[in-house]
């Protein structure tokens, strides 16, 4: 198991080029979720890749990166695809 403190977070996220998220669809999803990967990517300016059902989307409403339905690996492979494409330029532009 590989261990990331706190502290050293922003640091791994800069060797990223895109974070992703992901869940399984379940009905307690319904309320939402709130989970602390969000903000941390946010705070990283990276693109985010979600998959997920969730009532609310941060990602949609904050425009950092997109989602898509959860466990759909094929709609994964399709946004990965996707900002594999862009330019350095257009994933900071996202990111920010």
């Amino acid at each position: 198991m590989f261990i990331v403190q706190k502290q050293q977070i922003q640091n791994l996220l800069l060797r990223f080029d895109l974070c992703f998220i992901g869940s399984t669809h379940l009905p307690i999803y319904r309320f939402g979720t709130a989970p602390n990967k969000i903000r941390e990517y946010m705070n990283s300016s990276k693109p985010i890749l979600q998959s997920c059902n969730d009532a609310f989307d941060y990602i949609r409403e904050a425009n950092c990166g997109i989602t898509v339905s959860s466990m759909d690996s094929s709609a994964i492979a399709e946004a990965i695809l996707y900002f594999k494409n862009l330019s350095s330029q257009d994933l900071r532009r996202m990111g920010a």
